[in-house]
């Protein structure tokens, strides 16, 4: 399911890296790395119908989420 969201986001207007992770301690963890050209993308990305398909589903095949901001300093 993680890996059907990276073609289509991809794809998104605004959209300048998208990309899957596992951890490599622990398998069951996903990293998504994306970077987008402004909020605006970001909210819009969040409304893709593919993105709310996964929110729908994601409670019953995730223990937990988290989103963290950062700002490219170099």
């Amino acid at each position: 399911m993680l890996e059907a969201n990276v073609g289509p986001t991809r794809k998104e207007r605004g959209a300048l890296q998208y990309d899957l992770h596992r951890d490599n301690e622990e398998s069951r963890r996903f990293i998504f790395v994306e970077r987008w050209e402004s909020q605006e993308a970001l909210d819009e990305h969040g409304k893709s119908a593919h993105i709310q398909a996964f929110r729908a589903k994601a409670p019953d095949l995730c223990e937990h989420g988290e989103v963290r901001k950062a700002t490219k300093i170099l």
